[in-house]
């Protein structure tokens, strides 16, 4: 079962070269697709500079067009994979590359025996790096988990965690409800409730989480909460996790 990584980055020209480095360590990615949130501090022309003295072939580098947001570059970028499996792995180095590494190797063997799973990296109840997550981060976090319980019927205790593993039908999927698709400006709930709909096996590991050691957050708090609560919503009334 072939694999793919999609890494959005948006404003991480600091972190392009770690990044690099580390998702090409995983040797049995078959394609590597970086794409560029509209960046405005030089991310993705140093992405391209970057990748002429990487020599690795499976590296893509893409610029995301409208409409703008983290889901969906996720999106644009899904489009060029063919690959039985994504790996979502956000650029941001706050997740150690021999981490992502046991995830994928927990995955792989796991699908021996399902072919229908989800694995989700957990921060929340692992080692922490001091000052990785701030308290009303943390409880934000909390807070989702277990409202999430009411569509995935499980707790996921790290639903927002920005490494996820899935088989590619649920993120390309042509019945997915489309309208939350459209709204979730980040993925997380949708592509778990999309899981849920398929009734995958949903899986946590956990994960050490670093520091973010260049650059600031995306997610506005406010904004970021407010467009989760409209997703949840209209996930939960709408039954888009079921089939």
């Amino acid at each position: 079962m072939s694999i793919s990584a999609i890494v959005p980055m948006r404003n991480e020209k600091g972190n392009v070269d770690l990044m690099i480095s580390s998702v090409t360590e995983l040797k049995d990615l078959e394609k590597i697709v970086f794409i560029d949130g509209d960046s405005n501090d030089g991310t993705y022309e140093f992405l391209l500079e970057s990748i002429k003295i990487n020599s690795d072939k499976r590296i893509m580098v893409l610029k995301q067009t409208e409409p703008f947001g983290k889901f969906n570059g996720i999106k644009q970028a899904a489009s060029h994979v063919k690959s039985d499996n994504i790996l979502i792995w956000d650029g941001d180095n706050t997740i150690p590359v021999s981490d992502v590494k046991r995830i994928v190797n927990i995955y792989v063997k796991l699908l021996k025996s399902n072919s229908n799973i989800v694995v989700v990296a957990n921060r929340i109840t692992s080692k922490k790096e001091k000052k990785s997550f701030r308290l009303l981060n943390l409880l934000g976090n909390h807070i989702v988990s277990f409202a999430m319980r009411l569509i995935l019927k499980n707790r996921v205790p790290d639903v927002l965690s920005g490494v996820k593993i899935f088989p590619s039908y649920i993120l390309t999927s042509k019945d997915n409800c489309r309208s939350a698709m459209s709204l979730d400006n980040f993925g997380d709930l949708v592509l778990l409730a999309n899981g849920a709909r398929y009734n995958s096996q949903i899986y946590s590991v956990e994960c050490n989480y670093q520091v973010r050691f260049y650059g600031n957050t995306s997610i506005g708090r406010w904004n970021g909460g407010f467009n989760m609560l409209k997703v949840f919503i209209h996930v939960l009334l709408h039954r888009c996790s079921r089939a």
